[in-house]
């Protein structure tokens, strides 16, 4: 499914997906905070597929239908809430990550919530964090799959030893297949087995015979006379080779020689037997079945050490930490990882209580009684205990900030126990508590900013105001220079207080509580002429667009980035009249607009100067500017995960291209575009005949 729908009760996200794309259901009943979980999700290039329900039945339903990997759910819903979902999650589906993503989830809940198994907790004020959580999840799930499948396979391997070695107590007969023609032979060898060996005795006499007992009597030692009239033993053992390799084979015969007893059992024979020596028969088969026995024995070791090792190698290259507890808390297994993370040997880890090593104390620093840790708590809950952020301590007494769970283990052949998984997010919880200080300073910086240009604007505007009053009254009247002075100190006045709102621009473009929305650059384009009236007539200039697309953003920055532009356009033009022309274009998953002029364009050796704080290049006699208008451009572009950039030759003009993302498809269909034309120009011949805006729609579907 290509785009997005919306439509009650179900929202879909996605494009074409990868087999292994993430599916992620999402519980949400706002359709902007769903919007903005893609956006930020969509931003980490994490590869997705995303459906958002809004109800219990829906949430009940998709869990079966869409079989999520992930569930992401708002706390508070009008007739739901993110407990009752994360039951509905465990009863259905105990092993997919839960992540609570609310505004409204204060610690004490966030706490209830993590204890009742939800995998973490996001605010949506801070869902830059969001996609880190999510690959934390999967990758949790990941492991814990990992580990789960090697349990399964040891503990299958477990009971097929217990089968086996039941099967071997109860001793049952011995399967003989015998290849014989001679029913006197038959009779005697019968004779010298019983009493000496159980055994059940198939006798066949031709190879078809032969061959149909070996795939239906399931023979557990064959004996074959050396000689019959149309089939004989070396026949009969080449037959063997074929299909039971590892079945024995022993030689009875009257005429064998002891070239041809050798050459029988350099052949693959495990024995032969001259029918002058029947006794000798029953030490051959329990020697051949006791060999047999032993060969399948050493095989299953080999086998099992090859598994050991498999085993270890996944533990010991398993990213979390793993431990084996006992039912009373003491470590049976730690992997490499749980030794490199904690600092103890598995030796010095080995027969003692994990919560004493390395958990024995609280955040705080309190200790920690041994009655109050979860680790002896777990065979009194049915699922995995988990705790999002505890702290643990290593060897040389440091701490760390761990992900915690702990999973019961019942009914192994070892007794009750547990298998405790710790992950290290001491990293990212340095890098967290450093992020929340720069958002601190950054807010500080906001506040002093607004502050500062409040402040300044006022006395400013005296200057202002008050010089005005100087040039009207005493113009002429102080000489030439004093009314030169006043003209600079008016002017240097007015691009102070351009300045002072430009900073104040620039400060709030990355604030988080910019309101986002679908915006339709049509009509921000056509509103931005109809602003820039006055100086299109002083130029006479042209300022025109065509197809202009929907974009995800915020209107009141969109605006600012195209004004900008048209005005440097309208600045900065030759001595023809100035045309602009504004257009976009799709491509690679981006919308690419232009801005194209015919001015005095740029050279390219100042390309990396162009876009620089409070940089001018052309500073033209009496045109106004603070130097930051395309600074603040690239800001704005880069928020939206853009890039902006120009092409230029000097007297032939210059187009600035910007790029935005595309976004799915919403209640405004972004296929269909608007394709107006705003023609801005001065009537020919009639200097102070006024504006002239002519419109011309062409529509190529419906528009919304």
């Amino acid at each position: 499914m290509n785009g997005e729908q919306f439509s009650s009760p179900h929202r879909y996200f996605g494009e074409t997906f990868a087999p292994d794309t993430l599916r992620i259901l999402v519980l949400e009943d706002e359709l902007s905070d769903y919007e903005l979980i893609v956006r930020h999700l969509r931003a980490s290039k994490l590869n997705f597929e995303a459906l958002c329900v809004d109800s219990e039945s829906d949430f009940e339903h998709q869990l079966i239908a869409f079989a999520p990997d992930l569930v992401l759910s708002d706390f508070a819903l009008p007739d739901y809430d993110g407990f009752r979902a994360l039951e509905t999650l465990h009863r259905q589906s105990p092993e997919t990550p839960f992540i609570l993503v609310t505004g409204t989830l204060n610690e004490a809940r966030a706490f209830e919530a993590v204890k009742r198994g939800a995998t973490d907790f996001v605010l949506k004020g801070r869902l830059d964090r969001l996609p880190v959580s999510v690959n934390r999840a999967v990758n949790e799930r990941a492991e814990r799959s990992k580990l789960q499948k090697a349990q399964e396979q040891a503990l299958q391997f477990f009971q097929k030893r217990q089968q086996s070695a039941l099967a071997d107590a109860n001793a049952r007969p011995v399967r003989i297949l015998l290849l014989e023609d001679e029913p006197s032979d038959v009779a005697l060898l019968e004779r010298e087995l019983t009493g000496q060996v159980a055994f059940v005795l198939t006798v066949v006499d031709d190879e078809v015979g032969y061959c149909e007992a070996l795939k239906t009597f399931d023979p557990d030692i064959i004996i074959a006379d050396f000689a019959l009239p149309s089939f004989n033993g070396l026949a009969a053992l080449e037959i063997r080779d074929q299909v039971r390799s590892e079945t024995p084979f022993i030689f009875l015969s009257g005429i064998i020689g002891e070239h041809l007893a050798i050459e029988a059992v350099k052949s693959g024979a495990t024995d032969y037997v001259l029918k002058d020596n029947l006794y000798c028969l029953p030490v051959a088969v329990s020697r051949a079945i006791r060999e047999t026995n032993e060969r399948r024995l050493r095989v299953e070791a080999e086998k099992n050490l090859e598994f050991n090792q498999l085993l270890r190698t996944i533990t010991d290259n398993t990213v979390a930490a793993l431990f084996l507890l006992d039912a009373k808390g003491k470590v049976m297994f730690a992997n490499r990882s749980a030794e490199k993370l904690t600092k103890y040997s598995f030796g010095e880890l080995e027969g003692r209580s994990f919560h004493e090593m390395i958990h024995s104390r609280r955040p705080n620093g309190a200790e920690l009684q041994e009655s109050d840790c979860p680790l002896h708590r777990v065979a009194d809950v049915p699922h995995t205990i988990r705790t999002w952020d505890d702290l643990f301590f290593r060897k040389d007494g440091k701490p760390f900030n761990a992900i915690y769970s702990c999973t019961p283990i019942v009914g192994t052949v070892g007794g009750a126990g547990s298998v405790v998984e710790l992950i290290d997010i001491t990293s990212e919880r340095e890098a967290q508590l450093f992020s929340q200080s720069l958002l601190a300073i950054n807010d500080e910086l906001q506040l002093l900013a607004q502050v500062v240009s409040h402040e300044l604007q006022e006395p400013v505007g005296k200057i202002r105001s008050y010089l005005g009053l100087l040039s009207t009254r005493y113009r002429e009247r102080l000489g030439r220079d004093a009314d030169e002075f006043i003209d600079i100190c008016v002017t240097s006045a007015t691009t102070i207080s351009l300045m002072i709102d430009d900073l104040w621009t620039y400060a709030r473009i990355n604030k988080l509580d910019v309101q986002l929305s679908y915006v339709d650059t049509s009509i921000i384009a056509a509103a931005t002429i109809e602003e820039l009236r006055g100086k299109i007539e002083v130029t006479r200039g042209i300022v025109n667009f065509g197809k202009l697309p929907v974009v995800f953003g915020n209107d009141r920055q969109i605006a600012y980035l195209l004004r900008s532009l048209i005005d440097n356009a309208l600045k900065f033009h030759g001595t023809e009249a100035p045309v602009v022309r504004i257009s976009a274009r799709e491509d690679g998953g981006q919308w690419v607009f232009a801005v194209k002029d015919n001015g005095i364009g740029i050279d390219k050796i100042y390309s990396k100067d162009v876009f620089r704080l409070f940089h001018r290049l052309n500073a033209k006699p009496g045109v106004t500017g603070t130097g930051m208008g395309l600074s603040i451009c690239k800001k704005i572009v880069e928020r939206e995960q853009g890039n902006i950039w120009f092409e230029s030759e000097p007297g032939r003009g210059s187009t600035f291209y910007f790029s935005l993302p595309t976004k799915p498809q919403c209640a405004i269909n972004a296929a269909v575009i608007s394709q107006r034309e705003f023609d801005c120009t001065l009537l020919p011949g009639n200097a102070n005949s006024g504006l002239a805006l002519s419109q011309q729609q062409k529509h190529s579907g419906s528009e919304k």
